[in-house]
């Protein structure tokens, strides 16, 4: 159930992600999608707790590479974690508390930024807003990029390390 709806969410959104579309997807009836989950509010929530579940262990001090690694490889090949990711950001959803996984990985990311990265141009915070919303924007661009695009936008994510000052105000 939560792979057709992560399917679904990751694709549509929240707002237009339907209950149908899912309960087509699991061959299930109407009423089980319900049994389960008593609208599409609880399914999204499911969906987002259970993602955030696999992000309890902090990484280790320097594994920020491993972690942007597995971030982007995530989100191109896991659905559950694309849809969540996209999920937490969505203003159509709103959830009945803070967004866990997106402050877990916001968390996670100033670790490894402030363990392996010492020394860089701005606040390990700003770093990992920014991983973040890269990541965020490649959901955005395409519903289901590409494995090949993995390399590629780990090599941008660790760019953003890498700058040596921040750009002048226009």
């Amino acid at each position: 159930m939560l792979d057709a709806a992560a399917h679904e969410f990751a694709l549509h959104g929240y707002q237009s992600a339907k209950l149908h579309d899912v309960i087509t997807r699991t061959g299930m009836t109407k009423g089980a999608l319900y049994a389960h989950f008593p609208s599409k509010h609880h399914l999204a929530t499911a969906l987002v707790d259970d993602t955030a579940a696999h992000w309890q262990q902090p990484p280790a001090p320097a594994a920020l590479t491993h972690l942007l690694h597995d971030l982007v490889t995530r989100l191109h090949t896991d659905p559950r974690f694309r849809a969540a990711l996209r999920l937490t950001v969505d203003p159509d959803w709103t959830p009945d508390r803070p967004p866990v996984l997106y402050h877990r990985l916001h968390h996670h990311l100033t670790t490894a930024i402030r363990a392996g990265h010492p020394a860089t141009p701005r606040p390990p915070h700003t770093h990992a807003h920014l991983i973040l919303a890269v990541l965020h924007g490649t959901t955005r661009l395409s519903p289901a990029p590409a494995p090949h695009h993995i390399h590629h936008t780990t090599r941008i994510l660790h760019a953003t390390l890498h700058t040596t000052r921040p750009p002048a105000p226009d």
